[in-house]
């Protein structure tokens, strides 16, 4: 019997062995496709201009016959200060004519050179008196001048456009020199993929990678100079503000002016707890003499610190870390005061307790002894209580965190004993929960009186830039505010303005004030990869996951469409921001759907397409953000 057992698991270990072996076999394919089509297959352009304001830069192409479409451009977002860009474009085999679009605004571009290349192909450059003439203006060109600084436009409209013909010439594939390189693209994957094989059935890799994005938070907390990001400025004064204070400001305080935006909104105002527990922890680093803007900045690396650490302990911690990693935008915002990190750490800790069966929130639900009980009336209405004050974006997850708990309660046979007990306490705890929340706000009314908002709005009068309020005219605002009321379309938003692209790109890595972005290629290498992610969790869960899980992602998706939608009308109708912070809330909740569908998906290929994620986020993340950002000079 022992010989048997002993040949049995002999016979399974190798069996693991060889299927081990065949993914990676697999995944090598799957890195040779993705190197052929993104490095061979596809042409990539490079262009040296200079703008004068934010713009997009755009390449349609039609082939024999064909027309110019939305669906075949290739575009770039491209900045004052900023020459060099480049981007992916198509396979130029069949492209016969090119409409090149240099900016999206009446007034005045540069381009100094126009460069596209694909291997097997003879190289298309524009960058001379000669080459420049052979672009042919269409429409909207008020003036154009080609001299030894590149080809100079005036535009008048915000469609200026040229056309270039571009028969390709082709000259042939090295196919010896394509060989090798694949070969080494299969065996650095198939090393790299086999090596991780071990640390896959228990998400082991998860903590190792979560350790190295926090030494880049570190790192990038450290080095960077103050206010370089996003509107760090007016966190940072009200994280000020509570490091010597415990009650909410008097609105009209002369004390706090400098809390105040341009567009006369202090921070100080809404009803969000970071900045209260982010003064404090300023406040007690003072006697360490650290750097004042890392002090700021120190309770958010912790925060990140403490995902790594709980990752260490517990397998469901790793599954609701697994989203964290796919961007390094993600990891950027816990780098600098703000207070978007603290709604992603607390929504993490919601989504560990929702889909942990063996954790806090469910013990005190399903009951226990006094101390856990008392615990629980103390700790969870805490937690939930500030799930409640977290920024009003996160409301779906809230949404989607009480709807899981429900299910889970009324599905889940771990609860088949104690259903309406564990209703009756969750409903006790949410109740001390909203108490927190009236508490929150009732401290503000106590300070402000009962015509608080009526303060608050007649000081955003007053404090906010002119150009910026909704009382200025329509045609005396910035463009970007308003826009409905000025008459824009709502459809323009994707069309002329590339919401979505702008959106898009600042989700996945685009750092400072919207001003250090990664190169196009990078971006549509993301776009891919994503997609793949997303597709294999769509089709996991819809087919192996069962009714609950195939619901929960379902329910995931449509929130998560619900608010990108609330992103982009906010857009259209109050500032036109297309900044992917707005749609932070869609990581924590899908760190809920793979807690509920992580029996229904493959570990290795999750990992696989995680992992990817993870390493363009790394480029992304050192290579634009720590060496493009300002430094500060120790």
């Amino acid at each position: 019997m022992g010989i048997d057992s002993e040949s049995s698991s002999q016979n399974e270990g190798e069996g693991r062995k060889t299927h081990n072996f065949l993914f990676a076999l697999f995944f090598c394919a799957v890195a040779c496709i993705a190197y052929y089509q993104f490095m061979v297959n596809t042409a990539i352009i490079e262009v040296d201009l200079n703008v004068s304001q934010n713009s997009q830069f755009a390449v349609y192409w039609a082939t024999e016959g064909g027309g110019y479409s939305e669906k075949q451009v290739a575009t770039v977002t491209v900045y004052p200060g900023k020459e060099n860009y480049s981007f992916y474009l198509t396979n130029i085999s069949k492209v016969v004519r090119l409409r090149v679009d240099t900016h999206n605004y009446a007034g005045e571009v540069t381009l100094k050179r126009l460069a596209i290349h694909q291997e097997g192909y003879e190289a298309i450059v524009l960058k001379d008196r000669e080459s420049f003439s052979r672009l042919v203006p269409l429409q909207q060109i008020e003036q154009m001048r080609i001299d030894d600084n590149g080809l100079w436009v005036t535009s008048v409209g915000n469609d200026p456009s040229f056309e270039l013909i571009v028969p390709p010439r082709y000259l042939g594939v090295d196919i010896c020199w394509l060989l090798v390189r694949m070969v080494l693209v299969s065996l650095v994957t198939f090393a790299v993929v086999y090596a991780c094989t071990p640390f896959v059935e228990n998400l082991t890799l998860v903590p190792l990678l979560l350790f190295g994005v926090w030494l880049l938070v570190l790192i990038m907390a450290g080095t960077s100079k103050q206010n370089v990001h996003p509107d760090e400025y007016v966190h940072i004064a009200a994280t000020s503000y509570y490091a010597e204070h415990w009650l909410p400001p008097v609105v009209e305080d002369p004390a706090i002016r400098d809390t105040y935006s341009v567009y006369g909104v202090s921070r100080l105002n809404c009803h969000e707890i970071y900045y209260f527990f982010s003064g404090k922890i300023y406040k007690s680093l003072q006697f360490l003499d650290m750097p004042p803007c890392f002090a700021y900045r120190f309770f958010n690396v912790a925060m990140f610190g403490c995902i790594f650490l709980m990752s260490i302990r517990s397998v469901y911690a790793r599954i609701a870390a697994l989203p964290y990693l796919v961007s390094s935008q993600i990891w950027y915002v816990f780098s600098y005061c703000g207070s978007d990190a603290f709604a992603l750490f607390i929504s993490f800790l919601a989504t560990c307790q929702l889909i942990d069966p063996n954790s806090f929130l469910h013990r005190y639900l399903k009951g226990g002894g006094a101390l856990l009980r008392f615990g629980g009336l103390v700790l969870l209405p805490l937690l939930l209580g500030t799930v409640f004050i977290l920024k009003i974006n996160f409301y779906p997850f809230v949404g989607l965190f009480y709807l899981m708990l429900g299910v889970r309660m009324y599905f889940f046979e771990e609860y088949y004993w104690e259903k309406k007990d564990a209703l009756k306490r969750l409903i006790l705890i949410t109740v001390l929960a909203f108490s927190l929340l009236g508490m929150r706000v009732g401290v503000d009314y106590l300070v402000n009186g009962p015509d608080r908002s009526v303060k608050i709005a007649s000081v955003q009068e007053e404090l906010g830039e002119y150009k910026y309020k909704k009382s200025t005219p329509p045609e005396e605002r910035v463009s970007t505010v308003y826009m409905q009321d000025r008459g824009v379309a709502f459809k323009d938003l994707i069309t002329k303005y590339h919401w979505d692209i702008q959106t898009f790109h600042s989700s996945f890595g685009v750092f400072g004030y919207m001003t250090i972005v990664s190169p196009s290629h990078y971006y549509y290498i993301v776009k891919w990869f994503g997609t793949a992610l997303m597709l294999f969790i769509l089709i996991s869960s819809f087919t192996r996951g069962g009714v609950i899980g195939a619901g929960v992602t379902g329910v995931v998706f449509s929130l998560s469409l619900v608010l990108i939608l609330a992103a982009l009308q906010r857009s259209w109708m109050i500032d036109f921001q297309p900044q992917g912070r707005y749609l932070l809330p869609i990581i924590p909740m899908f760190g809920v759907c793979l807690g509920h569908n992580i029996k229904a998906i493959d570990r290795r290929v999750l990992l696989f397409l995680v992992g990817s994620m993870y390493l363009l986020g790394l480029y992304s993340f050192i290579f634009q953000g720590l060496l493009r950002i300002p430094t500060i000079l120790y």
